[in-house]
């Protein structure tokens, strides 16, 4: 069976967890208000604020493992970087914050070898590895 390439997860402010689930599977629209259904139950996207819906960018690092809108990434002899989605496309961008402010990168992911990189962690679990963030 193919693995779907809808995959999202949502990072919950107050509970301060992380969601996964698949959009063909896990999400439902019930009186106009969007579910996330997991094995503990659900959660309503309108009515649960705030939370950050992030987006499978359909590509893996380095050990296979999924990268998601707002990981950060490390490679030996490399920068940091963190995926961002914005205007439809998922972007590498720094992750230090004076880089990232100016530019320095800002790579469509398609462009970019990020298979050669892994995931250390997401800007909302991690906001330590965003460099030069107090």
């Amino acid at each position: 069976m193919k693995e779907s390439q809808y995959r999202f997860r949502v990072w919950d402010d107050f509970w301060k967890e992380m969601h996964y689930f698949d959009f063909c599977t896990n999400i439902e629209v019930r009186n106009g208000c969007l579910w996330v259904v997991h094995s503990e139950g659900a959660i309503c996207l309108d009515y649960v604020p705030p939370t950050h819906v992030m987006q499978y960018t359909t590509r893996k690092d380095k050990k296979m493992q999924r990268i998601y809108d707002g990981d950060i990434l490390q490679r030996e002899g490399c920068w940091n970087v963190r995926i961002e989605f914005e205007n439809g496309v998922f972007w590498v961008r720094d992750a230090n914050k004076v880089r990232y402010n100016n530019k320095i990168l800002n790579t469509p992911i398609a462009s970019f070898q990020i298979e050669t990189f892994e995931v250390i962690g997401n800007v909302w679990q991690n906001p330590e590895l965003l460099e030069g963030v107090n």
